[in-house]
């Protein structure tokens, strides 16, 4: 069984848009590509926002807050597609740990620590997704308009 998109959204909700291993806030990158074309459209460079393989070179948010969705039990050995487990991961947490059971993890990224605490209202710009998505809903791609069902759905918007 495939790991669905609304499988994936249900997730990142549930988790509040925050990396379990270091607490930071990760982002949905389809909004950084949308944004990147807004910006440019505006006649400004938008370059740096958005790049297909979220290389530190072009993508530096993504590269390292990327949303992605972690297997607490790895495939590889035997862990499922369901929701209890998975969680939410940057892409640089999810990276580091691979095919690492949850056990034996030790993340070299620090814990973020805010005096404020931990974000109360964070969306991972999904939100920001949807409107820009209905600006331009000629220029999605076919994952997009996937993506852009599945929050509809989920009652994000």
């Amino acid at each position: 069984m495939a790991l669905t998109m609304k499988l994936k959204l249900r997730v990142f909700q549930r988790d509040r848009w925050l990396c379990f291993y270091c607490g930071g806030p990760v982002i949905f990158h389809p909004s950084l590509r949308l944004l990147q074309e807004f910006v440019e459209e505006h006649g400004f460079d938008g370059r740096g926002y958005y790049h297909r393989n979220w290389t530190h070179a072009f993508a530096p948010l993504l590269d390292f807050h990327g949303a992605v969705v972690d297997h607490i039990r790895p495939l590889a050995k035997g862990g499922k597609h369901s929701a209890k487990n998975l969680r939410t991961s940057c892409n640089k947490c999810n990276a580091s740990k691979n095919d690492t059971d949850e056990d034996k993890y030790h993340p070299k990224r620090r814990k973020v620590n805010s005096k404020y605490g931990r974000p109360k209202k964070w969306d991972g710009l999904s939100k920001l997704f949807v409107i820009l998505a209905d600006r331009t809903p000629d220029k999605l791609t076919e994952q997009e308009r996937r993506w852009l069902v599945a929050i509809r759905e989920s009652k994000l918007s």
